[in-house]
């Protein structure tokens, strides 16, 4: 199990990878080049002293701007309920399950 945060993605995501090789030669897993803040344990491994910590979407996003003042906009049919759902949620938040805004199944809301 390998954790992408290690490698520097911006996310706490957890992946099995399974390495084989043909000739059955040993295969070695590339060395974490990130460490939890305050090299704190992550999936059980301590990182290694002087790594840098984990990186944050709001890090890797930065300095990004659309080219040739492109716009960037949020499209498709329920683009406009995406102001109406509270941080941290996502789009099951307008079903009965949530308690959103009470829509019918083939209506977006004004």
């Amino acid at each position: 199990m390998l954790n992408a945060a290690d490698f520097g993605i911006p996310q706490l995501r957890y992946r099995f990878f399974l390495a084989a090789l043909r000739d059955g030669r040993g295969f070695v897993f590339p060395r974490p080049t990130h460490a939890a803040p305050g090299g704190g344990r992550e999936g059980g491994v301590v990182p290694a002293a002087g790594l840098p910590p984990y990186s944050a979407a709001w890090e890797a996003l930065d300095g990004i701007r659309p080219d040739d003042g492109e716009r960037l906009a949020i499209g498709g049919k329920w683009a406009g309920l995406l102001p109406s759902i509270p941080e941290g949620e996502n789009c099951l938040w307008h079903t009965d399950r949530k308690g959103g805004l009470p829509l019918s199944a083939g209506a977006p809301a004004t």
